[in-house]
């Protein structure tokens, strides 16, 4: 993939006739991306001790957050919601709620940087979500590559307090999920 293009270059490609993606520009000499829609998934469920939230630790950047991740073209938001958490929980059967946050800023973690070196500005909703099947949240569980652990965090007990290392970006996420969840947020309806 080109990453880096200098002057000279940029004009031999447009000379020989070639054309970047339309979701691609170059700039400073960088390929650089289109934003990216994608869904981040606040999936509670009733705990033993009050309602608990399903945290992953991120295999990319050893921190705990939320599942999600891009949607593939031709893809709606709830569609995408239930293939990202299938590919990194294993979950089906759970209720999705609605919309309770749209992050884009790059300044507060909308901007990915990628071991790899790539960088990828998302525009994430937030996707409020309910495991009504205490049973299933159990016995389907099972970790992707892209989590290092699957962890139902007793959030409501622990009084909204997160373990460590969490993702700066998806803790607002979680504590927008948990306002709608209490009724305290709007959510919005996917469609």
């Amino acid at each position: 993939m080109l990453t880096n293009l200098g002057p000279m270059a940029q004009e031999v490609l447009r000379q020989a006739g070639y054309r970047l993606p339309s979701t691609c520009t170059i700039t400073d000499g960088r390929l650089v991306h289109a934003p990216r829609p994608s869904v981040a998934c606040a999936l509670f469920r009733p705990g033993t001790s009050g309602v608990d939230i399903l945290l992953h630790l991120r295999a990319d950047n050893g921190l705990w957050g939320l599942p999600g991740g891009a949607l593939e073209y031709g893809e709606s938001i709830e569609q995408a919601v239930r293939r990202e958490m299938h590919e990194e929980t294993g979950l089906t059967g759970f209720d999705v709620r609605g919309i309770v946050g749209v992050d884009s800023d790059p300044a507060t973690g909308a901007l990915f940087s990628y071991p790899d070196g790539n960088v990828i500005h998302y525009i994430c909703c937030t996707i409020l979500a309910w495991m009504p099947d205490w049973e299933a949240s159990a016995t389907q569980l099972r970790a992707s590559v892209e989590s290092l652990a699957l962890y139902w965090y007793p959030f409501e007990s622990c009084q909204g307090v997160l373990v460590e290392p969490f993702s700066a970006v998806h803790a607002r996420r979680v504590q927008a999920a948990w306002a709608g969840l209490q009724g305290g947020a709007m959510v919005l309806p996917l469609g």
